[in-house]
């Protein structure tokens, strides 16, 4: 919309350029490949060839700056996108959809140090909306955004579930909103998340194992190497914590398919053939730290039963509620 421009003076300039409801539609096959990944993977010999061309043009002389294009463009938008991704690798298969995908990138120029304004948007097909808002850095390259996620529905992640645990997801939602920044100090992300209404049922009695009112904070700090979390507060939890017969927990019966178990002997045999001993925890901090300053709980109610003993016998914890400080996924931590 609006513009021109001039070969012999390499300008460039447009009032807007937009892309109206691109659809894109990805698909991995059972085997766990990404067909639109390999169409554009370069061959091997492609590789070759564009490294012994580098090497050549390394030899040459510079492009000349003064005979770089200059542009100018008031915005660039895609509008009304759609994306679709199929996964088959799971059973039954994955699907997520991202629709009324918007975004506006404005006061775009030659200049790759300039500010450029954006802002994006979109919709899950199964519950939520993204948007964004702040500007980009293109030269750096860096980010600094304000985000909000708003009703993200968990069942969308109910077949990859379904492959490590005989949960099934029959409510929940996460909502978010922060800044996310990006730069030469890596991804950052700090402010707030909710997890409503989760409710978790056991395939074999669909009864509810694990749910919730609001597991929430307003103190979410997320980097490059851990998440650390000030105060969360858990409201109206429920549980069913049972000791079978066999002294097992409920709780390890639910999680694991034999397919699952099956992976991890095979990867325990490699593990054992390098002279690895897997059940062995390694020594250090993580790699990835995952930090709560305190955990308060409220309303709480489980279900406690143990059917192991002589007497089997079974009670009802009404108004749990208490706190926890220092929670760490470091070995070496104490709450």
């Amino acid at each position: 919309e609006g513009g021109g421009f001039d070969l012999a003076e390499r300008r460039l300039a447009a009032d807007a350029i937009r892309l109206a409801e691109p659809k894109l539609a990805a698909t991995r096959s059972a085997d766990g490949s990404i067909a639109m990944v390999d169409a554009f993977a370069p061959a091997a010999d492609a590789k070759a060839g564009g490294a012994n061309g580098g090497a050549a043009k390394e030899g040459g002389d510079g492009a000349d700056p003064e005979g770089a294009w200059r542009y100018r463009i008031g915005e660039l938008a895609l509008e009304g996108g759609e994306v679709s991704f199929h996964d088959a690798s799971v059973e039954p298969a994955g699907a997520i959809g991202l629709q009324d995908i918007q975004v506006a990138v404005r006061d775009i120029g030659d200049d790759l140090t300039a500010q450029w304004p954006i802002e994006a948007s979109l919709v899950v097909r199964d519950g939520g909306k993204l948007s964004a808002q702040g500007s980009i850095v293109a030269g750096e390259p860096s980010a600094d955004l304000k985000m909000q996620l708003a009703g993200l529905g968990l069942g969308i992640a109910q077949p990859w579930l379904g492959q490590v645990a005989r949960l099934r997801i029959v409510d929940g939602a996460l909502s978010s909103s922060g800044r996310l920044r990006y730069g030469e100090g890596g991804l950052r992300y700090d402010g707030g998340v909710e997890l409503a209404r989760l409710d978790l049922h056991e395939l074999e009695t669909q009864e509810t194992l694990l749910g919730w009112k609001s597991l929430s904070t307003k103190a979410l700090e997320v980097r490059d190497d851990g998440v650390r979390i000030g105060e969360m507060l858990l409201d109206g939890v429920r549980a069913k914590l049972i000791i079978l017969e066999d002294r097992s927990v409920n709780v390890a019966k639910v999680i694991g398919p034999a397919a699952e178990k099956e992976e991890q002997e095979r990867l325990k045999d490699a593990a054992q053939e390098k002279g690895v001993d897997p059940t062995e925890p390694e020594a250090g901090e993580p790699g990835f730290k995952v930090e709560i300053e305190r955990l308060r709980l409220a309303n709480g109610d489980v279900d406690f039963a143990d059917l192991s003993l002589a007497l089997p016998f079974g009670t009802r914890i009404h108004e749990f509620q208490g706190e926890l400080a220092g929670l760490s996924n470091d070995p070496g931590s104490a709450a």
